[in-house]
């Protein structure tokens, strides 16, 4: 599940959608329009696997697949609610809550409108992870 929750999603919002291969859980997007974020890694992610080595050989115990109960391999759990944390470029100690954030092609996040696709608003600056790490609640 997506490790950057801050502020839990409405459950009867989740929905699993085609994202792409190897998606992490907690990844910003745009899905049917609306801004999303994956709760589950796709199913094929291998992000999580946990292998272990000994004489020469290694074995996975965890595969680190994403949701085993997705419909294909490309599919993830993803909502369109909650507050989750992001590098959010431009941000920093002095952007206000209530900031808008875009999304740009590439799934990056920041605060820079150009043609890129509004995507929540800030609810606060917290600087933990990285120095744009940033508290944003999605759709707002």
């Amino acid at each position: 599940m997506a490790l950057n929750v801050i502020f839990s999603d409405i459950r009867s919002e989740r929905r699993a959608r085609p994202v792409g291969n190897n998606v992490a859980p907690g990844t910003p997007l745009i899905n049917g329009g609306q801004p999303a974020v994956t709760l589950t890694g796709s199913r094929d992610y291998a992000g999580n696997a946990i292998s272990v080595t000994g004489n020469g050989e290694t074995i996975v115990i965890a595969g680190g697949r994403g949701g085993e109960s997705l419909p294909d391999d490309d599919y993830a759990t993803i909502t369109f609610s909650g507050t989750y944390t992001f590098p959010v470029a431009g941000a920093s100690t002095a952007t206000e809550p209530g900031t808008l954030v875009y999304i740009e092609t590439d799934g990056a996040l920041t605060l820079t409108e150009g043609t890129n696709t509004l995507f929540g608003r800030v609810e606060f600056w917290r600087g933990k992870d990285s120095a744009t790490d940033t508290a944003v609640t999605i759709g707002a």
